[in-house]
């Protein structure tokens, strides 16, 4: 029988509507993170606006900070999927994801561009 353990740490940025760590356990066990943003504690995106970089490095420590109230690290990570919304971002992302892993462990990393519609609000995708 499998039991699921739902997670808010008070270290990473309140959650609206969702948890950020699932954790089930049974015959095996297998962690669930939410999407991170580039959110610090208090609710404020990390560095001046539009700094990308301090942005997913904040993401990044958000992600360990979920693992961590778990038991778990970045070497226990199989799979990180990424949205841009500018793959102009891809190379700082990539170094913040290498300074996060280590390197004979690194996860698979797929990633995909989102394109959103200013009238509707809704987002398109198209991988990359």
């Amino acid at each position: 029988m499998s039991a699921h353990k739902f997670l808010n740490p008070s270290t990473m940025p309140a959650p609206r509507g969702y948890t950020h760590v699932v954790e089930t356990s049974g015959r095996s066990r297998t962690i669930y993170l939410a999407g991170q943003l580039g959110m610090t504690p208090d609710g404020k995106f990390a560095g001046v606006p539009g700094d990308f970089r301090a942005q997913a490095a904040q993401a990044f420590e958000n992600v360990k900070l979920g693992l961590a109230a778990v038991g778990a690290t970045f070497a226990h990570v199989v799979k990180v999927a990424v949205y841009f919304t500018d793959m102009a971002h891809l190379q700082t992302y990539s170094k913040s994801a290498t300074a996060s892993s280590t390197p004979r462990r690194r996860p698979l990393r797929p990633r995909c561009r989102y394109q959103s519609s200013r009238a509707t609000g809704l987002y398109s995708r198209s991988r990359r």
